[in-house]
């Protein structure tokens, strides 16, 4: 009869064990994560510049590369440039496009943060793909007639 109470403890132990093991299983691997604004203050500043310049077009921010360029299927090593970071992690600030959704021009609103050389090879491989690249730096930022002069100059097709 002792035997009996120690058997049901027993079976109780080895079934909180389970659980605890379940419950450690199903735990994310130690990440955790937050919220990003998408923007930045500043960002959305010239965001909302560039869309009150170009009613009759869309403004996109933050584009991933992946979104606006494809590997070059000749290339011998177009998977190599796809997932070793050539462009699959880079993202253009804002992407100004026709209501046909055709891209008129890859805008950069440079900072402090940005890097000439780093900014060049991403600028030389939206050129290669045929994207026109306008860059304006933050402290310096255009007009709304500054900005339709300038995509007017880039295609003649801003109104």
């Amino acid at each position: 009869m002792k035997l009996l109470p120690l058997l049901f403890i027993l079976v109780l132990l080895i079934l909180c064990a389970k659980l605890v093991l379940a419950m450690l299983q199903r735990r994310e691997p130690g990440y955790r994560y937050k919220l990003k604004r998408l923007l930045t203050d500043n960002e959305r500043e010239f965001f909302a510049r560039l869309v009150g310049a170009l009613p009759e077009h869309y403004v996109f921010p933050q584009v991933s590369f992946g979104a606006l360029l494809q590997p070059d299927t000749s290339s011998r090593n177009n998977q190599f440039h796809r997932t070793r970071g050539t462009f699959s992690q880079k993202i253009a600030d804002y992407v100004i496009c026709t209501k046909e959704l055709r891209v008129l021009a890859i805008v950069e609103l440079d900072d402090r943060s940005h890097n000439s050389a780093r900014d060049g090879k991403r600028d030389a491989m939206l050129k290669q793909a045929g994207y026109t690249v306008i860059r304006w730096h933050s402290r310096n930022k255009p007009t709304g007639e500054e900005i339709r002069e300038r995509l007017q100059s880039c295609n003649g097709q801003v109104t």
